[in-house]
């Protein structure tokens, strides 16, 4: 008989794993991204570059999502059983299926983010010498830590069906291995049993933003509109200075 094991992610692992691979990123292409610089906001272009890079490293971690999404699509599972989510009091964006999936499946599905706009982009930036795409890359390979945890785990594993119960940071394995002596760094056994069909099957919203999430932005929306105001006076104050003289 088929057995199941659920998994739990552990999110302190993930997020000091994440933060080192991004500080050791950003050290090992400094030269090409001149980071100092960014931080120099004396220049207005400076400026404008951190502005940017700020606003486009959550729409970065977005696009990491859909194309997890996008290639649960493409390895056969059903649309209406894909669904995309922010829980940023968890510091997630994330796509989950409630659809049982076999092992291409979900390996390709965990590494085509951390490839496309991670590698690929990354060498693009280099190419182009483009700090702005590097720092991009950057964030989406630290921010694909958990999605190499869970290939290098998969890959070790076969004839499993995997699935997810809802939640960003849980997932379950069917499968005739016994696995419930089996350890893996940043991945927690939780719970166990026999398994029967579509018992993780559960209703899931096709878009979920988590209620704090909304507050954080609606924080994070009123800082940067106080933080563009401040700017906006300075800007005028300094047009008013210049005229006099």
């Amino acid at each position: 008989m088929k057995k199941y094991y659920k998994f739990e992610m552990n999110v302190k692992i993930m997020k000091i794993f994440t933060i080192t691979i991004f500080i050791l990123g950003l050290l090992i292409f400094k030269n090409k991204i001149n980071l100092l610089s960014l931080f120099n906001l004396e220049n207005h272009t400076n400026i404008f570059k951190f502005l940017l890079i700020c606003f486009l490293i959550p729409i970065w971690a977005i696009i990491h999502e859909l194309i997890h999404g996008l290639f649960y699509y493409l390895t056969g599972t059903k649309k209406e059983n894909i669904s995309f989510g922010i829980a940023l009091e968890k510091g997630l964006f994330y796509c989950l299926t409630n659809q049982e999936i076999k092992k291409f499946g979900v390996l390709i599905s965990l590494i085509a983010p951390f490839f496309f706009i991670g590698i690929v982009t990354l060498i693009i930036g280099l190419f182009i010498n483009s700090s702005i795409l590097i720092i991009l890359s950057i964030s989406n390979i630290a921010g694909a830590s958990g999605d190499l945890i869970m290939f290098i785990y998969f890959i070790t594993l076969n004839n499993f069906l995997y699935t997810e119960m809802g939640e960003p940071t849980n997932f379950g394995i069917i499968t005739n291995k016994d696995l419930s002596k089996t350890k893996h760094f940043g991945l927690n056994l939780i719970e166990s049993g026999n398994y029967k069909k579509d018992m993780f099957k559960v209703n899931i919203k096709r878009i979920n933003i988590s209620k704090k999430s909304l507050n954080i932005f609606k924080k994070i929306i009123y800082v940067f509109v106080f933080y563009i105001t401040f700017l906006i006076i300075l800007f005028i104050i300094s047009l008013f200075i210049i005229k006099k003289r």
